[in-house]
């Protein structure tokens, strides 16, 4: 049967090509009367039938067509006689229950007054596609579960930082559908200060940097979040990069129990100032800064006044008290932000002045003693009254380390008891002369 439906013998010519064509396609190919008579078949399509070219030329289409599919064909036949073409798309059994993703079109055949004599039918299986698009489709979708499973924010931008996909916890935190967030940009949640402070990190990562850093952000549900922030670049097979993909990791918790620990790492437990080991940092961190930039220093120790008496007589929980008020004093009379307090054990504290001479470390000390002798502590049961003896030293050449300059105050501080306690004591050798004679040390 061949393709010619003009008559002439150029048609005649091109019909004969044509049909040689069709018939090494490996795609089917029927053309069918208006009655939807089966008027050629290539090879191809005659395979997909199980039957010969002979058995389907002249044969309504009707009866080579699996039941379930008779009434849908009648419609699109309809359909392409009237003049129309059409494409589907669809999944078929053919012979020997082969199943085949298919993509029909219907073509009219018109002649040259436009009248539909007939209609062209193109076979393609496009089964090996649809799978190919149905892994990817079920491989994305598995990609959104476990995103949507993962306990971060995780949001795919464009180059614009307009929103391409956002998972369930960025949802969550956003509070908005997903559908309401994608196609927006950064700005109209955040506002455009937070793209200015962003737009630098932004582009690193559209050069193809990763970034990471860290940040705390207030979002749209009114909750701050502490975020371990990762950008990554969107980089296709030609290098060039669409956008950018956001981890955002909630350590907002994690920070908490951080911080906890680093407090108990670094502060005494019973009253808050700096423990023995931090003091003793923050002492030698102060000295390297007094020295790189020639500033005095100075150090003053301590020690509660027959401390243990009261312990045996009100027992430790009164003792406890007078620790807690003592360092809450001391906390009052230095300089918040500058000085530190810190318990070097028991009963004994040390202060840490920076930028301060002996003298005005003398008179901080005095005013200290002065306070606390005057102080009438609640130990529950009454009041108790303590004095307390300092000792005060200044950063000099002669100190090595911060434990030289302890070790001064810590003999002044011992001058000090052994000389009636309740009273400061300088220590001699960082002194000079008119110091001494001022203040009678």
């Amino acid at each position: 049967m061949d393709l010619n439906f003009s008559g002439d013998s150029n048609s005649e010519v091109a019909g004969d090509h044509l049909r040689v064509i069709a018939d090494f396609l490996p795609s089917p190919i029927f053309y069918c009367d208006r009655s939807r008579v089966c008027r050629y078949v290539n090879p191809a399509g005659a395979e997909w039938h199980g039957r010969t070219t002979e058995d389907l030329v002249g044969k309504d289409i009707g009866e080579f067509i699996e039941d379930g599919l008779v009434e849908i064909l009648r419609e699109r036949h309809t359909r392409v006689l009237a003049g129309e073409t059409l494409k589907f798309e669809e999944s078929r059994v053919f012979e020997g229950d082969t199943t085949r993703r298919v993509q029909t079109e219907y073509v009219p055949h018109k002649t040259g007054d436009g009248s539909v004599v007939g209609f062209f039918v193109l076979l393609t299986d496009v089964t090996e596609q649809y799978r190919t698009k149905m892994e990817a489709k079920d491989a994305a979708e598995q990609l959104r579960m476990i995103s949507n499973a993962v306990p971060a924010q995780i949001s795919f931008l464009d180059r614009n930082r307009r929103f391409v996909m956002v998972n369930s916890t960025a949802a969550e935190w956003f509070a908005r559908d997903p559908e309401d967030i994608v196609g927006r940009k950064v700005d109209e949640f955040f506002g455009p200060k937070f793209s200015e402070k962003t737009n630098k990190l932004v582009d690193k990562v559209m050069s193809g940097e990763r970034v990471d850093y860290q940040s705390n952000y207030t979002f749209p549900d009114g909750v701050s979040r502490a975020l371990d922030m990762t950008y990554i670049p969107i980089v296709r097979a030609d290098g060039s990069i669409d956008g950018y993909i956001v981890l955002a990791y909630d350590v907002t918790e994690f920070k908490r129990v951080e911080d906890g620990l680093r407090l108990l790492a670094t502060t005494d437990s019973l009253t808050g100032v700096l423990n023995r080991r931090r003091f003793l940092e923050v002492c030698n961190e102060e000295i390297v800064r007094a020295r790189r930039y020639d500033r005095r220093l100075s150090v003053v120790m301590c020690d509660i006044d027959y401390f243990k008496a009261v312990n045996d007589s009100y027992g430790h929980d009164a003792g406890d008290r007078l620790i807690r008020r003592f360092t809450e004093i001391a906390g009052q009379t230095v300089r918040e932000g500058i000085d530190a307090v810190g318990r070097l054990g028991g009963e004994e504290f040390a202060l840490l002045l920076p930028e301060t001479s002996i003298a005005n470390a003398r008179i901080v000390a005095e005013r200290i003693r002065t306070a606390w002798e005057t102080e009438a502590i609640d130990i529950g049961n009454g009041d108790v009254r303590s004095t307390c003896s300092f000792g005060v030293a200044e950063l000099s050449v002669l100190h090595q380390t911060e434990r030289d300059i302890l070790k001064q105050a810590d003999r002044a501080l011992y001058r000090a008891k052994d000389s009636g306690r309740n009273q400061v004591c300088v220590d001699v050798i960082s002194t000079d002369p008119a110091l001494t004679a001022a203040t009678g040390t």
